[in-house]
């Protein structure tokens, strides 16, 4: 039950920092299903997309970020690490990476990748780091839905209001 509460604390964290850390000068267009199709299509799309993103998504990042590329960049025969196992900078690099495939949210992406990295060092679990994960994302999409807010599940290009 604790990584429930971690993937919690992640999605307070992704969302509570998002004002902070990144800020766009244009709304995002295109991602939100009920202003695109019929409400019937919409439930349906959103319904795939949040099991894409509360399933799909948590597995396989963390079997690649974690279980794999945390523990390779220790020892090219990752197998023979075990899960868990912490090693400065390959947790540096493996959060780095995990932040970087978030895009312009990538600030986002180092906080709750470590705080992923931590709980996966602590608990030497996939399961337990993936069941966060799933957490985070899951109430994230919620949060889209319930706040109308769809600027976290898009993949429209932002620009960053500074530039």
């Amino acid at each position: 039950m604790l990584s429930v509460g971690v993937g919690i604390v992640g999605v307070i964290l992704w969302i509570g920092l998002d004002p902070i850390l990144v800020h766009y000068d244009r709304p995002l267009i295109g991602r939100n299903p009920f202003q695109l199709y019929p409400a019937v299509y919409a439930w349906w799309l959103f319904g795939i997309r949040l099991m894409g993103i509360a399933v799909v998504v948590p597995i396989m990042e963390e079997l690649f970020w974690r279980g794999f590329l945390m523990r390779w960049l220790i020892k090219e025969d990752f197998t023979s690490v075990p899960l868990g196992a912490y090693q400065p900078l390959s947790f540096w690099i493996a959060t780095a990476c995990f932040a970087a495939e978030h895009g312009p949210e990538w600030p986002l992406g180092v906080v709750v990748g470590v705080l992923y990295g931590v709980w996966f060092v602590r608990t030497k679990s996939l399961g337990n780091i993936m069941l966060a994960h799933g957490v985070t994302n899951l109430l994230l999409a919620l949060y889209c839905l319930i706040a109308n807010d769809w600027h976290f599940l898009s993949i429209v290009a932002r620009t960053p209001s500074h530039q």
